[in-house]
């Protein structure tokens, strides 16, 4: 789902502590060969990403099997 992101959201961001990237997400996984983490799913992540929403991107990108542990 794509919605536009603009200052309100990077300052309630900040302000709230949100949680919506990858990283926070109980299916971001490392996987056995130690490598980069990735999706549990398979799903791509490079938009759901905490240095993604770091540069202030245009749009917010919600991943629909987000889930916080």
């Amino acid at each position: 789902m794509y919605i536009p992101c603009g200052p309100d959201f990077q300052r309630e961001r900040e302000r709230f502590a949100l949680r919506h990237t990858c990283e926070e997400c109980t299916f971001f996984r490392v996987p056995p060969d130690g490598t980069e983490p990735v999706c549990a799913h398979g799903w791509p992540n490079a938009e759901h990403r905490r240095a993604h929403y770091d540069a202030k991107p245009e749009l917010l990108v919600f991943c629909k099997e987000f889930e916080i542990p």
